[in-house]
């Protein structure tokens, strides 16, 4: 088993440090003696451990969650250059989690925190005493916190994210959430968070217990951020300007996530499929009409998660990408909303100009004529196999 530096992993069969069993850490780097250093969030130091006394965590990074299990960040590992995460995978915190950006839920009517952008301790302790309860248990954390970010641009608000940290950890510090808010950082008002923080994020969002965003596409968001800078914004103000920069942006994500590895199951779905929603965004197509002004981007989004669930569901109906894609161009030709006998399942133009945009991809990526290809090839090898046995018979003789 290779155990790289940023790997995830669980601690088990510890006899001499059996506190630690059970619990995760990220390893920094292999030690001379052959076992591992693992930065841990209970120590100011990497802690050791033989290789029989880890397991690697081995969750899809491709894989789509609610949103509200939230995702485990930890410190940065010199070398890896996107952060070391993975859900929490905890089915009790994820129905412990009360959404601290509705208006109307639990949090209603509660005073914040100048200094934590959170609500006061005696509310936040109250409403999420079996949150932080879990926290203290599954993690090994002394002082759960709470912190609250709004993120805008063009004064529209695009993210509500929640941060949990633990406030009295010794570990490493962790510079992530400074890399994804550096204006928050900049203006003083970013905690100083040691060791790993869970994130969780499109609280704003109506449907916000709808998963929408997998591990590695957060991976890609860290990552431009700390190589590549700030979302660009238009110096003039200029709508159309803001929206090229916008889409130079999401073809900017989709190509670090294409590059990042998926996980180690064989045939993965996830993984393997084409035509996933941030892939779709590394296209430039897509990117423009992503950020088209004619819709909001959230719409967008929408149609194509729809439109992709559309797709593979004519798929398995046996309908052609190439019989599918005359038909919806025809419809958008004649500006005809209404959902055709042999396309029931498209609702609207959006949805229809998204499936239209996700054919042409998958035909950029299949031709037409691959399956003829493919027999060509096969009678080829079948030939060559028989004139092969041919010319055997023939020298025997």
């Amino acid at each position: 088993m290779q155990m790289q530096p940023g790997t995830i992993v669980k601690f088990k069969n510890h006899v001499e440090k059996p506190e630690y069993n059970g619990r995760c850490g990220v390893i920094r780097k292999q030690l001379p003696n052959g076992q591992f250093g693992v930065i841990v969030d209970a120590s100011e130091i990497d802690v050791s451990f033989n290789e029989t006394n880890l397991q690697v965590i081995s969750t899809c990074p491709n894989e789509d969650r609610l949103n509200i299990e939230g995702v485990l960040i930890w410190p940065h590992v010199k070398g890896v250059n996107t952060p070391s995460m993975q859900w929490m995978d905890d089915s009790r915190l994820t129905k412990a989690f009360e959404n601290p950006c509705d208006e109307n839920g639990a949090f209603k009517g509660c005073e914040t925190d100048l200094y934590t952008r959170s609500w006061i301790d005696e509310d936040r302790e109250r409403i999420m005493k079996k949150y932080e309860d879990i926290l203290i248990e599954k993690l090994g954390w002394n002082s759960p916190q709470m912190w609250m970010h709004t993120t805008g641009s063009l004064g529209k608000i695009e993210n509500k994210v929640c941060i949990y940290y633990d406030e009295d950890s010794v570990a490493p510090l962790n510079d992530w959430l400074e890399t994804r808010f550096d204006f928050a950082f900049n203006q003083g008002i970013l905690p100083k968070i040691r060791g790993s923080f869970i994130c969780v994020d499109e609280l704003d969002k109506a449907d916000w217990a709808v998963g929408r965003y997998t591990i590695n596409y957060r991976k890609s968001i860290f990552h431009a951020l700390r190589y590549f800078g700030d979302v660009p914004a238009a110096k003039n103000g200029d709508p159309v300007e803001q929206d090229k920069l916008y889409a130079k942006y999401g073809c900017r994500l989709g190509k670090i996530r294409a590059a990042l590895p998926g996980c180690l199951k064989d045939r993965c779905r996830d993984c393997n499929k084409t035509g996933g929603l941030m892939d779709w965004i590394s296209t430039p197509e897509f990117a423009k009409w992503i950020f088209d002004p004619g819709h909001t981007q959230e719409e967008a989004h929408v149609a194509l998660k729809k439109a992709e669930q559309i797709k593979l569901h004519y798929d398995e109906k046996g309908i052609k990408a190439k019989d599918a894609l005359q038909i919806l161009r025809e419809m958008l030709e004649a500006d005809d909303e209404h959902p055709s006998k042999t396309l029931p399942l498209v609702a609207n133009k959006l949805e229809m100009e998204a499936l239209i945009l996700i054919y042409e991809n998958h035909l950029k990526e299949v031709p037409l004529n691959q399956k003829g290809e493919d027999r060509k090839a096969k009678r080829e090898q079948k030939r060559a196999k028989t004139l092969s046995k041919n010319k055997k018979k023939t020298n025997k003789k």
